[in-house]
């Protein structure tokens, strides 16, 4: 049968939904905790919505001019939007948004390790000038998991995601999707929007 080349109803809503707000610059009128940080053009809003409960959201758009080799915008798994494949979008140009929302269920599970569940919308895409842009998204729901005993702050994720857009050739569908878990915001060498050469 032919592949579906167009969007859905509720994939064009959602894309326009993290678009007017990556655009826009709205980020929800969320209670009172909120905490915003902003460097170039990537924003970063945590809150603290209830107990045991935290949501963020992530805004990147940038440009770069003559980046060194393996330094251009690459989104994908360890990139949102997380259920595509690494790299599945390359480019100098970039525009991609994230909202996740984690609730923190059992502290020590088998006094071994934490458990919480997170729900999660990203939508962005990479590009060259010369080429026409190419976007995707995906919404899921996903498992956190982290050591309860262990120093370092590192928590994994097992993600099942609905994979959605035009932007590369490996089609709709579900998709689970493991590694670690995101934290916001991201390494500043991943949200250096603009790099010019010599700077």
């Amino acid at each position: 049968s032919a592949r579906r080349r167009g969007f859905t109803l509720a994939e064009s809503l959602m894309a326009v939904t993290i678009l007017g707000i990556a655009a826009a610059g709205v980020l929800l009128p969320f209670a009172g905790g909120a905490r915003v940080q902003a460097e170039g053009i990537h924003k970063t809003l945590g809150a603290k919505l209830a107990e045991r409960h935290g949501t963020a959201i992530y805004i990147l758009a940038g440009a770069q001019e003559n980046p060194p080799p393996g330094q251009q915008f690459s989104l994908g798994f360890k990139t949102p939007p997380r259920s595509w494949e690494a790299n599945s979008f390359v480019g100098t140009r970039a525009l991609w948004g994230t909202l996740e929302h984690r609730w923190f269920a059992i502290d020590e599970f088998l006094k071994l390790f934490s458990i919480g569940f997170a729900g999660f919308v990203d939508y962005g895409g990479a590009w060259y000038p010369d080429q026409k842009p190419r976007f995707g998204g995906d919404f899921g729901v996903g498992l956190r998991m982290g050591s309860a005993r262990g120093a370092a702050a590192r928590t994994g994720r097992i993600d099942l995601g609905y994979r959605f857009g035009q932007g590369a050739d490996v089609g709709s569908g579900v998709v689970l999707s493991i590694g670690g878990s995101f934290v916001f915001p991201w390494n500043p060498t991943i949200t250096d929007v603009v790099q010019r050469e010599g700077a």
